[in-house]
Parts: C-alpha cells; structure tokens; sequence
C-alpha cells in the first residue's frame, strides 16, 4: 500500500506526539505490521527536508536536561557537556592520569627530578640564592655548568646580558687570594682593589739598667815560669874617654922646701900650668853568657769593672709575606647568565 507524504508525515505526527503507539498503528489505519514498517523506511528513505527530518524522524541531541543521540568526541581538554568521551579520550586521559603526580608524593614520585627541577628553572639551588654576579664560594676545583671561575676573565655581554649588568667592563673580577670586604663610608668605589697592610701603630721598648759591679776572675796558681835559653856571646864596650886636667904647682924655698901644686894660684907662689897626659884610653871585657831569667807569676786574680751600661737591641724580622687571618681556601665561582 502506498501513502502518499502527507499521510507519512501524519502517521510519524501520531507516532512523534505519542497519541498512538506502532502497535496500535494497524487498528488505527487499518495497515498491517509489515505494511507499517516498510511505511516507516519508505518515510526514511525519502528525500524530505532536514527540518522535517530533525522534526519527525531524527531524535533530539542529549543535553544535560533533555535526553536524545549524544555525539562522541575524541578530545581529552574539551569542556562540551554535549559529547561523550570516545575510548581513545578516555586512554588518552588515562595515560595522563597515570603520568601524573599524586599529591600525597610530595613529589617523591618524580621519575627524573633533575629534569624535572630544570625544566622548572630550578637546576641549581644556588641561583635562587644568589642573584647572578654575586661570588659563590666552591669547594672544588671542578666547575658546575653554567658557572664559571672568577680568574680575572673576560665574557661576552651579548650572551650574558645579566652578568654584564653586574660586570659592565665585560671582566670578572679575579678572586684567586682575595677575600671579599663591605665597602666602607669613606667612598671607596665598589670593585675596587686594596692591598695588604698593618694599622698604623707604635712600639716602645727598654732595656733594665743594672749595675753589674765589679767581677773577679777565678784563682789560679801558674807556678814560676822559665824563660828560653839564649848565648848572647862576650861583647866590648867602645874605647872613647880620653881627657885632659888643669893644676897650678907652688915651689918653696928654705930650710923648709916644699913643693905644692895647688889647683888655685895666689899672689905669694909662682903659678905653672901642668898637663896631665891623656893615654890610658882603654876598654873592658863583659861576658854575659848563655843563661834564663825565671818569672814568678804566682797565683792571682783579676778584677773586671762592669759598671752600669746599656745595649743596642736588633729586631729580628718574622711573620708570612702578607697580612693573613686564619682561612680555608675556596673558588670562588659566577652564575653565567
């Protein structure tokens, strides 16, 4: 049996609106069960219009209130309340699930924590610390990556832009044996270099002055002692000493003659000048002889005078060839940045 498309259309209108059910279809229009059903994809099969499809014949899309055909979505970061989850979505969040960290963990259930902590920006804890420039105190002469040494090293502005922000030279400074001092008020540039050196100060020193007084040397008896032995031989003395005498001689005459020689002349004699003869030059014969003379030392002391008195005093030079205080020698390293 054919029917014609209004009666199609109003045989879904009494299907859609509920005023009669497909089994009470035959005894309502007088058509049989197969006729209906062929009626039925006979309506399906025809080229009607989508409204009129979506009107009759198509369900309503489910939503949250009204229930109909619910399409699928395969998208695992979708908010739609409309579609349903595919089984790939649902794996897809399953994965994901199961990748993720639980919160309870703590983090303790991270399978990489040294890349999960740089891909954070947290691969080294010292940068959280120390703002890049700051010197780092290293105890190892292996450098981590992304330091280096400061030896007094020039580095590229361009690649660390905020080492140079620190460093606008371009040069780190070199901190091989150097420690690091607040800048003081008295205006000295930040970065600058300042050697070594003691505070100004003064030293007194003195000596005691004492008086030693007088010191005496131990007693010994050195016994007499005998000269060495020499023959001097017999030697002459020289033959000089010849020499003359003047005398006056006095002649008397009588029964009482006499003859006077008188040194001194008077008006009662007659004065005659005598020469004595100088011969009897001569010389005399002295024999010294081999002989010792013996020198009694004898036992004796000294006695030395200290008397009160002062002493020079030198200074010995000590210590390290430079100011130190007691360190322990670390590098010092720069996050390059």
């Amino acid at each position: 049996m054919a029917l014609t498309l209004e009666q199609e259309l109003a045989l879904l209108a009494l299907l859609n609106d509920k005023k009669t059910t497909l089994s009470e279809l035959p005894a309502a229009t007088e058509l049989g069960s197969d006729d209906l059903m062929l009626t039925r994809q006979g309506i399906i099969d025809k080229s009607i219009t989508g409204d009129t499809l979506k009107r009759y014949v198509m369900p309503p899309e489910a939503s949250l209130t009204v229930s109909g055909i619910v399409r699928l979505n395969s998208a695992v970061d979708s908010r739609d309340e409309t579609t349903s989850a595919t089984p790939k979505a649902v794996k897809e969040a399953y994965d994901l699930a199961k990748g993720s960290l639980v919160k309870s963990a703590n983090l303790s259930d991270l399978t990489d924590r040294l890349e999960a902590r740089k891909n954070l920006g947290l691969s080294d804890i010292p940068s959280l610390c120390y703002p890049v420039g700051a010197p780092i105190p290293w105890p190892s002469d292996i450098i981590p990556e992304g330091y280096a040494a400061m030896v007094g090293q020039a580095f590229d502005k361009a690649l660390y832009p905020q080492l140079a922000k620190a460093y606008p030279s371009g040069v780190i400074p070199d901190m091989r044996g150097w420690t690091i001092k607040g800048k003081p008020e008295s205006g000295r540039d930040v970065l600058s270099y300042e050697m070594d050196g003691n505070k100004a100060h003064t030293h007194t020193a003195s000596i005691s002055n004492t008086d030693l007084g007088s010191k005496a040397t131990s007693a010994f008896d050195y016994g007499t002692k005998t000269t060495s032995s020499f023959d001097y031989g017999t030697k002459t003395t020289n033959s000089a000493g010849a020499h003359t005498h003047a005398s006056q001689a006095s002649i008397g005459f009588g029964r009482d003659a006499y003859v006077n020689i008188a040194a001194n002349g008077d008006n009662n004699s007659r004065n005659y000048s005598v020469t004595i003869p100088s011969a009897g030059a001569h010389t005399h014969t002295v024999g010294i002889g081999a002989h010792t003379h013996t020198v009694g030392i004898g036992s004796h002391s000294h006695s030395i005078a200290l008397g009160s008195h002062l002493h020079n005093i030198s200074i010995n030079e000590s210590g390290n060839i430079e100011v130190t205080i007691r360190n322990i020698s670390f590098n010092y390293i720069v996050k390059l940045s």
